[in-house]
Protein backbone atom coordinates (compact mmCIF):
# COMPACT_ATOMS: atom_id res chain seq x y z
CA UNK A 1 0.00 0.00 0.00
CA UNK A 2 2.84 2.35 0.85
CA UNK A 3 4.37 1.82 -2.61
CA UNK A 4 1.06 2.64 -4.28
CA UNK A 5 0.69 5.70 -2.06
CA UNK A 6 4.15 7.00 -3.02
CA UNK A 7 3.38 6.22 -6.67
CA UNK A 8 0.18 8.29 -6.54
CA UNK A 9 2.00 11.13 -4.79
CA UNK A 10 4.75 10.99 -7.43
CA UNK A 11 2.21 11.09 -10.24
CA UNK A 12 0.45 14.08 -8.62
CA UNK A 13 3.78 15.90 -8.18
CA UNK A 14 4.72 15.28 -11.83
CA UNK A 15 1.31 16.52 -12.99
CA UNK A 16 1.62 19.63 -10.82
CA UNK A 17 5.12 20.33 -12.17
CA UNK A 18 3.83 19.97 -15.74
CA UNK A 19 0.95 22.33 -15.01
CA UNK A 20 3.31 24.87 -13.44
CA UNK A 21 5.69 24.69 -16.43
CA UNK A 22 2.77 25.16 -18.84
CA UNK A 23 1.50 28.15 -16.88
CA UNK A 24 4.98 29.69 -16.74
CA UNK A 25 5.44 29.21 -20.47
CA UNK A 26 2.03 30.69 -21.18
CA UNK A 27 2.86 33.66 -18.98
CA UNK A 28 6.22 34.16 -20.72
CA UNK A 29 4.51 33.83 -24.09
CA UNK A 30 1.91 36.38 -23.05
CA UNK A 31 4.61 38.82 -21.92
CA UNK A 32 6.48 38.34 -25.21
CA UNK A 33 3.29 38.90 -27.21
CA UNK A 34 2.53 42.07 -25.27
CA UNK A 35 6.09 43.35 -25.69
CA UNK A 36 6.02 42.97 -29.46
CA UNK A 37 2.44 44.15 -29.98
CA UNK A 38 2.20 46.58 -32.86
CA UNK A 39 4.94 44.94 -34.93
CA UNK A 40 4.13 45.00 -38.65
CA UNK A 41 5.09 41.56 -39.92
CA UNK A 42 4.90 42.66 -43.56
CA UNK A 43 6.85 45.92 -43.33
CA UNK A 44 9.12 44.63 -40.52
CA UNK A 45 8.92 47.81 -38.44
CA UNK A 46 6.78 48.89 -35.51
CA UNK A 47 3.39 50.21 -36.59
CA UNK A 48 3.29 54.02 -36.22
CA UNK A 49 1.43 55.02 -33.06
CA UNK A 50 -1.32 57.53 -33.90
CA UNK A 51 -3.23 59.75 -31.52
CA UNK A 52 -6.82 60.86 -32.00
CA UNK A 53 -5.55 64.13 -33.44
CA UNK A 54 -3.31 62.47 -36.05
CA UNK A 55 -4.12 61.13 -39.50
CA UNK A 56 -1.90 58.94 -41.72
CA UNK A 57 -1.07 60.70 -44.99
CA UNK A 58 0.50 60.25 -48.39
CA UNK A 59 1.28 63.03 -50.88
CA UNK A 60 0.06 63.87 -54.35
CA UNK A 61 2.24 65.48 -57.03
CA UNK A 62 1.44 68.97 -55.74
CA UNK A 63 2.66 68.11 -52.27
CA UNK A 64 -0.85 68.09 -50.83
CA UNK A 65 -1.43 65.67 -47.98
CA UNK A 66 -3.98 62.97 -48.73
CA UNK A 67 -5.44 61.30 -45.64
CA UNK A 68 -5.57 57.52 -45.96
CA UNK A 69 -6.92 54.65 -43.91
CA UNK A 70 -4.53 53.29 -41.30
CA UNK A 71 -4.87 49.83 -42.83
CA UNK A 72 -3.63 50.99 -46.23
CA UNK A 73 -0.09 50.69 -47.55
CA UNK A 74 1.05 54.18 -46.51
CA UNK A 75 4.69 53.52 -45.61
CA UNK A 76 7.59 51.29 -46.62
CA UNK A 77 10.99 51.43 -44.90
CA UNK A 78 12.83 50.06 -47.92
CA UNK A 79 16.52 49.27 -48.19
CA UNK A 80 18.30 51.28 -50.87
CA UNK A 81 20.79 49.81 -53.28
CA UNK A 82 23.78 52.05 -53.94
CA UNK A 83 23.96 55.80 -53.44
CA UNK A 84 20.95 58.10 -53.66
CA UNK A 85 22.11 61.33 -55.29
CA UNK A 86 19.10 61.11 -57.62
CA UNK A 87 16.57 60.23 -54.95
CA UNK A 88 15.34 57.22 -53.03
CA UNK A 89 12.32 54.93 -52.79
CA UNK A 90 12.08 54.40 -49.03
CA UNK A 91 8.84 55.91 -47.70
CA UNK A 92 8.88 56.68 -44.00
CA UNK A 93 5.45 56.94 -42.36
CA UNK A 94 4.01 60.48 -42.37
CA UNK A 95 1.09 61.81 -40.35
CA UNK A 96 -0.71 65.11 -39.96
CA UNK A 97 -2.00 66.69 -36.78
CA UNK A 98 -5.25 68.69 -36.73
CA UNK A 99 -3.56 71.98 -37.55
CA UNK A 100 -1.91 70.58 -40.68
CA UNK A 101 1.58 70.07 -39.20
CA UNK A 102 3.51 67.12 -40.63
CA UNK A 103 5.30 64.43 -38.61
CA UNK A 104 7.55 61.51 -39.55
CA UNK A 105 7.74 58.18 -37.70
CA UNK A 106 11.14 56.90 -36.57
CA UNK A 107 10.62 53.25 -35.50
CA UNK A 108 12.65 51.71 -32.70
CA UNK A 109 15.97 50.43 -34.03
CA UNK A 110 19.47 49.32 -33.12
CA UNK A 111 22.58 50.41 -35.00
CA UNK A 112 26.15 49.41 -35.67
CA UNK A 113 28.72 51.85 -37.09
CA UNK A 114 31.35 50.56 -39.49
CA UNK A 115 34.24 53.04 -39.73
CA UNK A 116 36.47 53.47 -42.74
CA UNK A 117 39.25 54.15 -40.23
CA UNK A 118 38.43 53.77 -36.53
CA UNK A 119 41.50 55.84 -35.59
CA UNK A 120 40.33 58.73 -37.77
CA UNK A 121 36.57 58.75 -37.40
CA UNK A 122 36.11 61.88 -39.50
CA UNK A 123 36.82 59.74 -42.56
CA UNK A 124 33.32 58.38 -42.18
CA UNK A 125 31.77 54.98 -42.56
CA UNK A 126 28.43 53.27 -42.87
CA UNK A 127 25.62 52.66 -40.40
CA UNK A 128 23.79 49.34 -40.25
CA UNK A 129 20.30 49.44 -38.77
CA UNK A 130 18.02 46.70 -37.50
CA UNK A 131 14.41 47.52 -36.64
CA UNK A 132 13.24 46.07 -33.33
CA UNK A 133 9.99 44.39 -32.35
CA UNK A 134 7.82 46.38 -29.97
CA UNK A 135 9.93 47.61 -27.07
CA UNK A 136 12.31 44.63 -27.15
CA UNK A 137 15.85 44.07 -28.42
CA UNK A 138 14.60 41.47 -30.92
CA UNK A 139 14.93 41.87 -34.68
CA UNK A 140 12.58 40.42 -37.30
CA UNK A 141 14.20 36.98 -36.84
CA UNK A 142 13.74 37.15 -33.04
CA UNK A 143 17.47 37.56 -32.46
CA UNK A 144 18.70 39.70 -29.58
CA UNK A 145 20.69 42.22 -31.60
CA UNK A 146 22.72 43.38 -28.60
CA UNK A 147 24.49 40.01 -28.79
CA UNK A 148 25.48 40.80 -32.38
CA UNK A 149 27.32 44.04 -31.61
CA UNK A 150 24.33 46.34 -32.19
CA UNK A 151 23.36 49.21 -29.89
CA UNK A 152 19.70 49.90 -29.19
CA UNK A 153 19.42 53.60 -29.93
CA UNK A 154 19.07 55.55 -26.65
CA UNK A 155 16.19 57.69 -27.97
CA UNK A 156 13.99 54.58 -27.52
CA UNK A 157 15.44 53.38 -24.20
CA UNK A 158 14.37 53.77 -20.59
CA UNK A 159 17.10 55.92 -19.08
CA UNK A 160 15.97 56.09 -15.46
CA UNK A 161 18.70 53.75 -14.17
CA UNK A 162 21.37 55.40 -16.35
CA UNK A 163 20.51 58.95 -15.33
CA UNK A 164 19.37 59.82 -18.88
CA UNK A 165 23.00 60.48 -19.81
CA UNK A 166 22.45 59.54 -23.46
CA UNK A 167 19.15 61.34 -23.94
CA UNK A 168 16.83 58.43 -23.14
CA UNK A 169 13.09 58.52 -22.33
CA UNK A 170 11.50 57.32 -19.07
CA UNK A 171 10.35 53.99 -20.52
CA UNK A 172 11.14 51.66 -23.39
CA UNK A 173 9.26 53.00 -26.44
CA UNK A 174 8.39 51.64 -29.87
CA UNK A 175 9.21 54.79 -31.83
CA UNK A 176 9.07 58.58 -31.95
CA UNK A 177 7.47 61.16 -34.21
CA UNK A 178 9.67 64.07 -35.30
CA UNK A 179 8.46 67.22 -36.99
CA UNK A 180 8.97 66.88 -40.74
CA UNK A 181 10.20 70.46 -41.03
CA UNK A 182 11.77 73.05 -38.79
CA UNK A 183 9.25 75.03 -36.78
CA UNK A 184 7.58 77.79 -38.79
CA UNK A 185 5.30 80.75 -38.17
CA UNK A 186 1.59 80.00 -38.66
CA UNK A 187 -0.92 82.25 -40.39
CA UNK A 188 1.52 84.29 -42.50
CA UNK A 189 0.18 85.53 -45.84
CA UNK A 190 1.73 84.23 -49.06
CA UNK A 191 3.36 81.28 -47.31
CA UNK A 192 2.33 77.63 -46.94
CA UNK A 193 1.03 78.43 -43.45
CA UNK A 194 -1.41 81.16 -44.58
CA UNK A 195 -4.48 78.94 -44.01
CA UNK A 196 -3.34 77.82 -40.57
CA UNK A 197 -4.59 80.05 -37.77
CA UNK A 198 -1.92 81.82 -35.72
CA UNK A 199 -2.97 80.94 -32.18
CA UNK A 200 -1.55 82.31 -28.91
CA UNK A 201 0.11 80.08 -26.34
CA UNK A 202 0.33 81.08 -22.69
CA UNK A 203 4.10 81.59 -22.98
CA UNK A 204 5.26 85.21 -22.79
CA UNK A 205 8.21 86.59 -24.78
CA UNK A 206 11.17 87.50 -22.56
CA UNK A 207 12.70 90.22 -24.73
CA UNK A 208 12.60 93.83 -23.59
CA UNK A 209 11.78 95.07 -27.07
CA UNK A 210 11.78 93.94 -30.66
CA UNK A 211 9.48 92.45 -33.22
CA UNK A 212 8.80 89.32 -35.21
CA UNK A 213 6.73 88.49 -38.29
CA UNK A 214 3.54 89.33 -36.37
CA UNK A 215 4.70 92.77 -35.28
CA UNK A 216 5.99 94.43 -32.12
CA UNK A 217 6.91 92.35 -29.07
CA UNK A 218 6.21 93.93 -25.67
CA UNK A 219 8.02 92.58 -22.64
CA UNK A 220 5.71 90.82 -20.20
CA UNK A 221 2.73 91.11 -22.55
CA UNK A 222 3.22 89.54 -25.95
CA UNK A 223 2.41 85.85 -26.09
CA UNK A 224 4.27 83.43 -28.34
CA UNK A 225 2.28 81.74 -31.08
CA UNK A 226 2.04 77.99 -31.60
CA UNK A 227 4.55 76.93 -34.28
CA UNK A 228 3.51 75.02 -37.37
CA UNK A 229 5.56 72.30 -39.07
CA UNK A 230 5.06 72.56 -42.83
CA UNK A 231 7.27 73.12 -45.86
CA UNK A 232 7.22 76.61 -47.32
CA UNK A 233 6.78 78.52 -44.04
CA UNK A 234 9.03 81.20 -42.59
CA UNK A 235 11.24 79.57 -39.94
CA UNK A 236 10.26 80.28 -36.33
CA UNK A 237 13.32 82.27 -35.26
CA UNK A 238 14.03 85.25 -33.04
CA UNK A 239 13.69 83.45 -29.68
CA UNK A 240 16.50 82.10 -27.50
CA UNK A 241 17.00 78.47 -26.49
CA UNK A 242 15.31 78.94 -23.12
CA UNK A 243 12.21 80.37 -24.79
CA UNK A 244 12.24 77.49 -27.28
CA UNK A 245 12.35 74.97 -24.45
CA UNK A 246 9.51 76.57 -22.49
CA UNK A 247 7.42 77.05 -25.62
CA UNK A 248 7.75 73.40 -26.62
CA UNK A 249 6.95 72.26 -23.07
CA UNK A 250 3.61 74.04 -23.39
CA UNK A 251 2.55 72.86 -26.85
CA UNK A 252 0.31 70.13 -25.46
CA UNK A 253 -1.75 72.54 -23.37
CA UNK A 254 -5.53 72.20 -23.34
CA UNK A 255 -7.09 73.21 -26.67
CA UNK A 256 -3.75 73.12 -28.48
CA UNK A 257 -4.15 73.27 -32.29
CA UNK A 258 -2.47 69.89 -32.85
CA UNK A 259 -5.14 67.85 -31.06
CA UNK A 260 -2.51 66.37 -28.75
CA UNK A 261 -3.74 64.85 -25.47
CA UNK A 262 -1.53 65.91 -22.59
CA UNK A 263 -2.34 62.77 -20.60
CA UNK A 264 -0.90 60.33 -23.13
CA UNK A 265 1.09 62.36 -25.66
CA UNK A 266 4.14 64.53 -25.24
CA UNK A 267 5.60 67.27 -27.45
CA UNK A 268 9.00 68.66 -26.51
CA UNK A 269 12.03 70.42 -27.94
CA UNK A 270 14.09 67.87 -29.86
CA UNK A 271 17.06 66.48 -27.93
CA UNK A 272 20.52 65.77 -29.25
CA UNK A 273 19.80 62.03 -29.04
CA UNK A 274 16.63 62.34 -31.11
CA UNK A 275 18.50 64.30 -33.77
CA UNK A 276 20.99 61.43 -33.78
CA UNK A 277 18.23 58.84 -34.21
CA UNK A 278 17.00 60.60 -37.35
CA UNK A 279 20.55 61.10 -38.65
CA UNK A 280 21.54 57.44 -38.18
CA UNK A 281 18.39 56.11 -39.82
CA UNK A 282 18.86 58.62 -42.64
CA UNK A 283 22.43 57.47 -43.27
CA UNK A 284 21.47 53.79 -43.22
CA UNK A 285 20.24 51.79 -46.20
CA UNK A 286 16.69 52.61 -45.09
CA UNK A 287 17.38 56.28 -45.78
CA UNK A 288 20.07 57.77 -48.04
CA UNK A 289 22.49 54.85 -47.81
CA UNK A 290 25.56 56.94 -46.90
CA UNK A 291 24.69 59.73 -49.36
CA UNK A 292 24.78 63.26 -47.84
CA UNK A 293 21.50 65.17 -48.02
CA UNK A 294 21.28 68.42 -49.99
CA UNK A 295 21.29 71.75 -48.19
CA UNK A 296 18.33 74.09 -47.77
CA UNK A 297 20.17 77.05 -49.31
CA UNK A 298 17.40 79.67 -49.41
CA UNK A 299 18.01 83.00 -47.67
CA UNK A 300 15.26 85.65 -47.58
CA UNK A 301 16.49 89.23 -48.03
CA UNK A 302 13.40 91.45 -47.96
CA UNK A 303 11.17 90.21 -45.11
CA UNK A 304 11.62 91.91 -41.74
CA UNK A 305 13.20 89.60 -39.08
CA UNK A 306 13.01 86.57 -41.40
CA UNK A 307 16.04 84.84 -42.93
CA UNK A 308 14.94 81.31 -43.84
CA UNK A 309 12.08 79.25 -45.32
CA UNK A 310 11.39 75.62 -44.47
CA UNK A 311 11.39 72.76 -46.94
CA UNK A 312 13.80 73.73 -49.73
CA UNK A 313 16.74 72.03 -51.41
CA UNK A 314 19.67 73.10 -53.50
CA UNK A 315 20.90 71.06 -56.41
CA UNK A 316 22.72 68.02 -55.06
CA UNK A 317 26.13 69.34 -56.09
CA UNK A 318 25.59 73.06 -55.36
CA UNK A 319 26.13 74.43 -51.84
CA UNK A 320 25.96 78.14 -52.70
CA UNK A 321 23.43 80.33 -50.89
CA UNK A 322 20.43 81.43 -52.95
CA UNK A 323 19.47 84.93 -51.80
CA UNK A 324 15.88 85.68 -52.81
CA UNK A 325 13.54 88.62 -52.55
CA UNK A 326 10.50 86.76 -51.31
CA UNK A 327 7.27 87.57 -53.16
CA UNK A 328 4.99 84.72 -52.16
CA UNK A 329 6.25 82.19 -54.66
CA UNK A 330 6.06 78.67 -53.23
CA UNK A 331 7.67 76.95 -56.18
CA UNK A 332 11.28 76.69 -57.29
CA UNK A 333 13.73 79.61 -57.25
CA UNK A 334 16.01 80.47 -60.19
CA UNK A 335 16.92 76.85 -60.86
CA UNK A 336 18.93 76.98 -57.61
CA UNK A 337 16.39 76.04 -54.93
CA UNK A 338 13.56 73.53 -55.14
CA UNK A 339 10.37 73.05 -53.13
CA UNK A 340 10.28 69.92 -50.98
CA UNK A 341 7.70 67.90 -52.94
CA UNK A 342 9.50 68.24 -56.28
CA UNK A 343 11.96 65.57 -57.40
CA UNK A 344 15.01 67.77 -56.81
CA UNK A 345 13.46 69.19 -53.64
CA UNK A 346 13.30 65.71 -52.17
CA UNK A 347 17.10 65.48 -52.23
CA UNK A 348 17.18 67.58 -49.05
CA UNK A 349 15.24 64.90 -47.16
CA UNK A 350 16.35 61.86 -45.20
CA UNK A 351 14.80 59.56 -47.81
CA UNK A 352 15.62 61.44 -51.03
CA UNK A 353 11.92 62.04 -51.66
CA UNK A 354 8.91 63.77 -50.11
CA UNK A 355 8.48 61.16 -47.35
CA UNK A 356 11.57 62.01 -45.32
CA UNK A 357 12.55 64.65 -42.77
CA UNK A 358 13.63 68.05 -44.16
CA UNK A 359 15.78 71.02 -43.07
CA UNK A 360 18.41 68.85 -41.36
CA UNK A 361 21.03 70.51 -43.53
CA UNK A 362 20.91 74.28 -43.81
CA UNK A 363 17.85 76.48 -43.47
CA UNK A 364 18.01 77.65 -39.88
CA UNK A 365 20.51 75.93 -37.61
CA UNK A 366 18.61 74.19 -34.80
CA UNK A 367 18.99 74.39 -31.04
CA UNK A 368 18.49 71.08 -29.20
CA UNK A 369 17.49 70.53 -25.58
CA UNK A 370 20.55 70.34 -23.36
CA UNK A 371 23.59 72.22 -22.09
CA UNK A 372 27.03 72.02 -20.48
CA UNK A 373 26.86 71.72 -16.68
CA UNK A 374 29.39 74.49 -16.04
CA UNK A 375 28.95 77.69 -18.06
CA UNK A 376 29.87 81.34 -17.96
CA UNK A 377 27.61 83.57 -15.85
CA UNK A 378 26.18 85.42 -18.86
CA UNK A 379 24.70 82.17 -20.18
CA UNK A 380 22.89 81.27 -16.96
CA UNK A 381 19.72 83.14 -17.97
CA UNK A 382 19.16 80.73 -20.84
CA UNK A 383 19.90 77.68 -18.69
CA UNK A 384 17.51 78.83 -15.94
CA UNK A 385 14.56 78.28 -18.26
CA UNK A 386 15.31 74.55 -18.06
CA UNK A 387 14.70 74.63 -14.31
CA UNK A 388 17.04 73.90 -11.42
CA UNK A 389 17.84 70.29 -12.35
CA UNK A 390 21.38 69.14 -11.67
CA UNK A 391 21.08 65.93 -13.70
CA UNK A 392 19.76 65.03 -17.13
CA UNK A 393 16.13 64.02 -17.46
CA UNK A 394 13.89 62.77 -20.27
CA UNK A 395 13.49 66.30 -21.68
CA UNK A 396 17.08 67.51 -21.83
CA UNK A 397 20.64 66.28 -21.51
CA UNK A 398 23.30 67.85 -19.29
CA UNK A 399 26.85 67.35 -20.57
CA UNK A 400 29.88 67.10 -18.31
CA UNK A 401 32.53 69.75 -17.78
CA UNK A 402 35.86 68.74 -16.24
CA UNK A 403 38.42 71.34 -15.24
CA UNK A 404 41.50 71.24 -17.45
CA UNK A 405 39.97 68.77 -19.87
CA UNK A 406 38.37 69.35 -23.27
CA UNK A 407 34.62 68.74 -23.05
CA UNK A 408 34.83 66.52 -26.14
CA UNK A 409 37.06 64.20 -24.10
CA UNK A 410 34.90 64.51 -20.98
CA UNK A 411 31.86 63.26 -22.87
CA UNK A 412 33.48 60.50 -24.93
CA UNK A 413 31.10 57.90 -23.55
CA UNK A 414 28.08 59.66 -25.07
CA UNK A 415 26.59 57.66 -27.94
CA UNK A 416 23.69 57.84 -30.35
CA UNK A 417 23.56 61.61 -30.91
CA UNK A 418 25.80 61.88 -34.01
CA UNK A 419 28.55 63.85 -32.28
CA UNK A 420 31.37 61.86 -30.62
CA UNK A 421 30.70 58.69 -32.65
CA UNK A 422 30.86 60.53 -35.97
CA UNK A 423 33.72 62.99 -35.45
CA UNK A 424 37.35 63.14 -34.36
CA UNK A 425 37.27 66.33 -32.31
CA UNK A 426 36.89 70.05 -32.84
CA UNK A 427 37.28 71.39 -36.36
CA UNK A 428 35.61 72.37 -39.61
CA UNK A 429 36.20 69.03 -41.29
CA UNK A 430 36.15 66.78 -38.22
CA UNK A 431 32.65 65.28 -38.67
CA UNK A 432 31.58 62.78 -41.33
CA UNK A 433 31.28 64.11 -44.88
CA UNK A 434 33.63 66.98 -43.99
CA UNK A 435 31.03 68.66 -41.79
CA UNK A 436 31.53 70.89 -38.75
CA UNK A 437 32.36 69.51 -35.32
CA UNK A 438 32.61 71.97 -32.41
CA UNK A 439 31.93 70.65 -28.93
CA UNK A 440 30.51 72.60 -25.98
CA UNK A 441 32.56 75.16 -24.04
CA UNK A 442 31.78 77.28 -21.00
CA UNK A 443 31.26 80.31 -23.24
CA UNK A 444 29.17 78.38 -25.74
CA UNK A 445 27.33 75.72 -23.70
CA UNK A 446 24.46 74.93 -26.10
CA UNK A 447 24.42 72.76 -29.23
CA UNK A 448 23.25 73.85 -32.69
CA UNK A 449 22.58 71.12 -35.27
CA UNK A 450 22.56 70.91 -39.05
CA UNK A 451 24.21 74.22 -39.92
CA UNK A 452 22.66 77.24 -41.66
CA UNK A 453 21.89 78.06 -45.29
CA UNK A 454 25.23 79.87 -45.51
CA UNK A 455 27.48 77.05 -44.24
CA UNK A 456 27.54 75.20 -47.53
CA UNK A 457 29.34 71.85 -47.52
CA UNK A 458 29.98 72.13 -43.75
CA UNK A 459 26.23 71.78 -43.03
CA UNK A 460 24.48 68.43 -42.78
CA UNK A 461 23.24 65.54 -40.66
CA UNK A 462 26.51 65.29 -38.69
CA UNK A 463 27.23 68.99 -38.41
CA UNK A 464 27.19 70.38 -34.89
CA UNK A 465 28.36 73.70 -33.56
CA UNK A 466 27.91 75.66 -30.36
CA UNK A 467 26.41 78.90 -29.16
CA UNK A 468 25.76 81.09 -26.16
CA UNK A 469 22.02 80.41 -26.28
CA UNK A 470 20.76 83.76 -27.55
CA UNK A 471 18.32 84.25 -30.39
CA UNK A 472 19.11 84.83 -34.04
CA UNK A 473 17.37 85.19 -37.36
CA UNK A 474 18.88 81.90 -38.52
CA UNK A 475 18.43 79.99 -35.22
CA UNK A 476 15.45 77.63 -35.24
CA UNK A 477 14.18 74.40 -33.69
CA UNK A 478 11.97 71.39 -34.20
CA UNK A 479 9.93 69.12 -31.96
CA UNK A 480 9.55 65.47 -31.06
CA UNK A 481 6.17 63.89 -30.35
CA UNK A 482 5.95 60.75 -28.22
CA UNK A 483 2.73 58.79 -27.81
CA UNK A 484 2.80 56.60 -24.72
Amino acid sequence: MKKKKFLYIGIIVVIMVIIIVILIRRNISKIEEESISGWNEEELVNVPKLSEGMSPIIYNESGDAVIVDNNEDWYCYQKQEGRTENGGSSRWANAQTKDGSKWVWIPRFAYKINYVDSENKEKGGTINVKFLKGNTNLDSDNNDVTKQGYIVHPAFRNGEKRGYTNGEWDEEIVGIWVSKFEAGFAGVENTASSDIEAQDTEVIHKVTSGENIYGKIEMGKTKMKYPVFVGGAFSYSGIDIGEMYILCQNLNAVNNPYGVNKESEDIHLMKNSEWGAVAYLAYSAYGRNATPISINNVAVTNVNTIETITGYSSKSDDYSTNYIEYSGNLGNYNDKSFIWYSKEGGLASTTGNEYGVFDMSGGATEYVAGYLDNMEMENEAYKNDFGDETQSNKYFTIFKYEEGKATYESNKNIYGDATIETSSGNGTYESWDGETSYYLTRKSPFFLRGGTFSEGEFAGLFSYSIHSGHSGGDHGFRCTLIIE
